[in-house]
């Protein structure tokens, strides 16, 4: 299944994937799906199933367009049937670049707005997958608000993870 991503069964998870970074998230995205659909196993119980009411995973996907996305039609799916039953079990937040849908380059600035506008003591994990710029973009972010941000505004650095 690959590396092992290790979300917590509750709190707020923070995914920022593009292109075929997404895939990282996939596996993660269906758990959810068959967890809020109430399909699970007994398998699953007991290597700890999320608690819909408790767990939100935001997906910050970036894709030139809805076609050439990876899983769109997954991600789509269950942000629209987590809305339809107010549910904040998951959430897309999709970057479409052809279609000019929040078109907004992910800068250093960026980052610093969309990760501070969450409570971090309750955030339990944040990754980050995509090409190298976007990493690298991501870690000299968070590093310079290391710098100027107090330590308890700040997500734990143990939460961080740059795929």
């Amino acid at each position: 299944m690959g590396k092992g991503l290790a979300p917590a069964i509750s709190g707020v998870h923070l995914a920022f994937a593009a292109g075929t970074g997404n895939l990282c998230f996939v596996d993660m995205m269906a758990h959810v799906a068959l967890c809020v659909l109430g399909l699970t196993g007994k398998e699953d119980s007991v290597q700890g199933c999320i608690d819909p009411k408790k767990f939100e995973l935001h997906l910050y996907a970036s894709f030139p367009s809805k076609r050439e996305a990876v899983a769109y039609e997954l991600c789509e799916a269950l942000h629209n049937y987590c809305a339809r039953n107010d549910l904040k079990t998951f959430t897309l937040h999709p970057r479409l670049s052809k279609e000019k849908i929040n078109p907004e380059r992910w800068s250093e600035a960026w980052v610093e707005s969309t990760i501070m506008g969450y409570d971090a003591k309750k955030v339990e994990r944040l990754w980050v997958c995509g090409p190298p710029v976007m990493n690298e973009t991501f870690d000299r972010a968070i590093m310079d608000m290391r710098s100027r941000i107090p330590e308890d505004k700040m997500i734990d650095r143990f939460k961080i993870e740059l795929l």
